[in-house]
């Protein structure tokens, strides 16, 4: 049966635990800015809330405004960190990193331009005194 599975889905599906493990070092480390990681986890919040600005009850649309708004909330985490930060945090390959980071670039992409902008808007300059220790 796993033959019948795309390789490349069946990559992202078993780097989620690393994807899982990637986020939570991100979210401890000092070298990305505190206001990227409030970001994120507030898109977090926003995906297990049990209140929805589009409900889930509406089909297709109701789901996948939370899979974006995570997509999101990681892209914009995942931008704030600088690459050998990502890099040493990530566990898996090179490989499976870029295929996750293109998969949550994707997701990103499906958000409305207003709402990249809004989070360009609310961590505009990313220095030393904005980051955490």
């Amino acid at each position: 049966m796993n033959e019948r599975i795309p390789e490349p889905l069946r990559d992202a599906v078993w780097a989620l635990p690393n994807l899982i493990k990637l986020l939570a070092r991100l979210l401890a480390d000092p070298a990305v800015p505190l206001r990227r990681k409030l970001l994120a986890a507030a898109a977090g919040g926003y995906a297990v809330a049990p209140v929805d600005l589009i409900p889930d009850f509406i089909p297709v649309v109701g789901q996948v405004d939370d899979l974006i708004v995570v997509a999101l909330g990681l892209k914009h985490l995942m931008d704030g960190a600088p690459p050998e930060v990502v890099r040493r945090h990530w566990d898996g390959s090179d490989d499976v990193l870029e295929l996750v980071t293109n998969v949550i670039d994707w997701g990103a992409g499906l958000a409305p331009r207003a709402l990249h902008g809004a989070l360009k808007r609310l961590s505009p300059n990313d220095d030393a005194a904005d980051r955490t220790s």
